[in-house]
């Protein structure tokens, strides 16, 4: 069960001074989106349109600006999740095998609730550990001063949309509004919980401490790479527990204007432990792990 979001689930504190994927979606400002499908040995082929993604439900161009890749569904395909700015609603294209993707955003009830928002940065981060990655949105209009010609808000609230488990997220604003542009994730303080550094203009950043209140388990993992990159950029990683399977990815490319911590996080509900952890390595090199506890950071060895 996905607890709905909360304007409790983040405490707020301004900062005074921190291969193995196929395809690489790209998000274009008015003009179709971008996806590069790997052909191997250097090469991209652009395929967007033919999968699907260039254009959203309504088959319109929108103003993309953040966007990222995850898999939302625990279905082993990863989807992408894309902002645009007022009166276009958010994207979520649900990948449904074979390069063909589906926007979801009305179904799943994110369309509407975004409407009336201009998203920047986007991340698919497990927040409250529930096992199912939620949505998160830096808001803000483009214009500063867009009330004086329209009946919008120029600063904004920050967006979290709860995954519900079923296919659909709920929505909740949470801190001040403001000009919110760029973000960045990890986990801060080490209580296995996904934190936010957001960027605002004209203004410090904020430091986004999660304090969701939860009992749900996690595990975090750290790559080491040797055949690969030292930090096993690319890895794909597949988790198997008693309540089901979920997948992620190694990356420190997420949204827009920001760059994530490098560990690959997994919520587990109330999985205390990972019967089977699988990674595939950039490099090729395949390796499997068994009965992993729950609730730790895990440094793992690329084998040579």
């Amino acid at each position: 069960m996905a607890p709905v979001a909360s304007c409790d689930r983040f405490s707020l504190y301004p900062c005074t001074t921190g291969q193995a994927r196929r395809e690489q979606p790209v998000a274009n400002d008015t003009v179709p989106n971008l996806l590069f499908h790997n052909l191997g040995h250097g090469r991209f082929e652009e395929v967007a349109l033919q999968a699907g993604v260039a254009y959203n439900g309504d088959g319109r161009a929108v103003s993309g600006m953040g966007v990222d890749f995850r898999d939302y569904d625990n279905d082993g395909r990863e989807d992408i999740f894309l902002t645009a700015l007022s009166n276009e609603g958010f994207a979520l294209f649900r990948n449904l095998g074979r390069g063909q993707f589906f926007d979801v955003a009305q179904a799943a009830l994110v369309s509407r609730a975004s409407l009336r928002l201009s998203g920047w940065s986007a991340g698919i981060y497990d927040f409250d550990n529930d096992s199912f990655k939620d949505l998160f949105t830096a808001n803000g209009h483009a214009l500063t001063d867009i009330e004086r010609a329209a009946s919008l808000d120029s600063r904004q609230s920050l967006s979290v949309f709860a995954n519900r488990g079923d296919g659909r997220f709920e929505h909740s604003a949470i801190a001040g509004r403001g000009l919110y542009r760029g973000a960045a994730f990890g986990d801060l303080d080490g209580d296995g919980k996904i934190d936010i550094v957001v960027t605002r203009l004209n203004q410090s950043p904020l430091v986004l401490r999660n304090i969701t209140k939860t009992a749900s388990h996690w595990l975090r993992i750290r790559l080491h790479g040797h055949r690969s990159n030292r930090d096993g950029i690319g890895a794909r990683i597949h988790i198997v527990t008693d309540s089901g399977e979920q997948w992620n990815h190694a990356t420190t490319s997420v949204g827009y204007a920001g760059s994530s911590e490098r560990e690959v996080h997994f919520g587990l509900g109330g999985d205390r432990s990972v019967s089977k952890l699988e990674i595939n390595w950039p490099s090729g090199v395949h390796q499997v792990l068994r009965n992993v506890a729950a609730d730790k950071v895990m440094e793992i060895e690329e084998a040579r």
